[in-house]
């Protein structure tokens, strides 16, 4: 008895660590490149597998935390991803706390009992599915990103109670991304270059991407688009110097001086550049 349990324990251990570190594996080469929706997706999937083994193997109440724990997390990250709004999110919440409750007294009570053969099939059928998501998400799902700058930009110099110029924002155009499959995807604007010249220097800068949403809830539905302004700052300073209207150049690199101010965007080759 003793040698047949210790044998099991080991084989638990090793099939244990080898699920581990396929899970990292996974999470750090595949699932952050999934859409939201292949995410979402792969979450509920998780929450079916470990129910279908809480209503199998003996370490019933195990798996049912941990069902119920992926369940939470699919209904955290899908109302997070599709921005689904405050008011909408408690409901989801709220509805999803009773139906935790529901699953564990289906589960106490025997309910969702489940024969050997049974779970099999189910499992199957869950590792059909995520294959198939994950594949055709990888296969299929692409944002491609574009830039349209203005020909010219008008500075200003704004002034606070009469005498202190203020800094400025200066939009240069507009970056669009657009969703080529079914599957909400986030959107990342590549960094674009600017480089902004005064009579006296050239200023090397980053732009932001001003579309009223954070990075994080940033993202285009299927075969949408998504169109933010292309948006640099200008110092106090800068705008007092370069004020008046502004040349907008679209180029491969910066050069590294000009006769005349202007504004020169490098743009990537994902954007078109």
């Amino acid at each position: 008895m003793g040698p047949s349990l210790d044998r099991t324990a080991a084989l638990y251990a090793v099939v244990g660590l080898a699920g581990l570190a396929v899970v990292a594996w996974f999470l750090r080469n595949v699932f952050f490149d999934l859409s939201l929706t292949g995410r979402a997706v792969l979450l509920g999937l998780t929450f079916v597998a470990f129910l279908v083994g809480a209503g199998f193997h003996p370490w019933q109440e195990g798996f049912g935390l941990l069902a119920v724990t992926f369940f939470f997390f699919s209904v955290v990250y899908g109302s997070l991803a599709y921005d689904v709004g405050r008011g909408t999110a408690a409901i989801l919440l709220f509805g999803s706390m009773w139906v935790a409750i529901g699953l564990a007294y289906l589960l106490h009570e025997g309910w969702l009992a489940l024969s050997a053969a049974e779970a099999r099939y189910a499992l199957l059928g869950v590792l059909l599915v995520s294959v198939s998501f994950v594949g055709a998400d990888l296969q299929y799902g692409e944002v491609d990103y574009d830039v349209e700058l203005r020909e010219e930009v008008t500075v200003t110099v704004a002034v606070e109670d009469g005498t202190d110029p203020l800094a400025q924002q200066v939009v240069l155009g507009t970056a669009t991304a657009t969703n080529t499959f079914a599957f909400r995807e986030p959107v990342a604007f590549p960094d674009l270059r600017v480089c902004v010249y005064s009579p006296a220097r050239m200023a090397d800068r980053g732009v932001f991407y001003d579309d009223g949403s954070s990075p994080f809830s940033r993202s285009v539905g299927g075969h949408g688009t998504l169109t933010t302004n292309v948006t640099i700052g200008l110092s106090s300073e800068e705008a007092t110097v370069v004020n008046g209207t502004l040349p907008v150049e679209r180029a491969e690199s910066c050069p590294g001086e000009r006769d005349e101010p202007g504004i020169v965007v490098v743009v990537p080759e994902a954007m078109g550049g």
